[in-house]
């Protein structure tokens, strides 16, 4: 397990290094799994979850490795994927190790091996 978000029903988000993300529904002690194989209600773009942040929003968001970033709404469970933007390189990235939030409502930034800043 790479990653752990509590949710403001005080669920839990698991990421893991290979198998995708859980969620645990911990008042009735269920999983709902996020993965590459899921269904498209849950498919995630990689299976290597480095990093899940929330928002001011309650929204989740969720770094992964070969997998950009995806943004999962809390009521719906919708999930919306992003471009990462490298502004040193000038291109896309997908390797992407955490996400994090500076103002309110935005992402800011996230970092991938290099130590690179990308906007999102």
């Amino acid at each position: 397990m790479l990653s752990f978000c509590e949710d403001e029903k005080k669920n839990i988000w698991i990421g893991t290094d290979g198998a995708g993300m859980r969620y645990w529904n911990r008042k009735q002690n269920t999983y709902d799994v996020y993965s590459t194989t899921s269904s498209a209600g849950r498919k995630i773009q990689s299976n290597f979850v480095t990093s899940i942040v929330k928002d001011f929003d309650n929204a989740i968001w969720v770094a992964m490795w070969k997998g950009g970033v995806c943004r999962i709404d809390p009521k719906s469970k919708a999930i919306q994927n992003f471009s990462i933007y490298n502004q040193y390189t000038k291109k896309a990235e997908q390797e992407s190790w955490s996400a994090f939030f500076r103002f309110k409502k935005y992402v800011m930034a996230c970092y991938n091996q290099f130590g690179c800043i990308i906007s999102i």
